[in-house]
């Protein structure tokens, strides 16, 4: 049986947090302060083990299909001086 390769998508990561609830925050917070860049988009919430630093939630957006469009919101926080990253996943 031949294996299907995992889609990739790119989402953009705006803060990783050691709590849940501190990243629903910071979600919450930057969406308010950017309603026409985050506004329709939902987040999302991928937890991950640091090594030596415990477990982290990092806040990124909805998955997008290209890199592009992942990249052009990236700028446009970027401009109103927010810190992010764009990260490739499987979607």
């Amino acid at each position: 049986m031949a294996q299907v390769a995992a889609r990739s998508v790119w989402r953009v990561q705006i803060a990783s947090l050691p709590s849940q609830d501190a990243a629903q925050g910071v979600w919450t917070k930057a969406q308010s302060g950017n309603i026409h860049l985050l506004g329709a988009l939902s987040p999302n919430f991928e937890k991950a083990e640091i090594n030596g630093r415990g477990t982290y939630f990092r806040v990124q957006t909805q998955a997008f299909n290209d890199r592009k469009a992942a990249n052009d919101l990236c700028n446009s926080l970027k401009a109103r001086n927010m810190s992010c990253l764009v990260v490739r996943t499987a979607g």
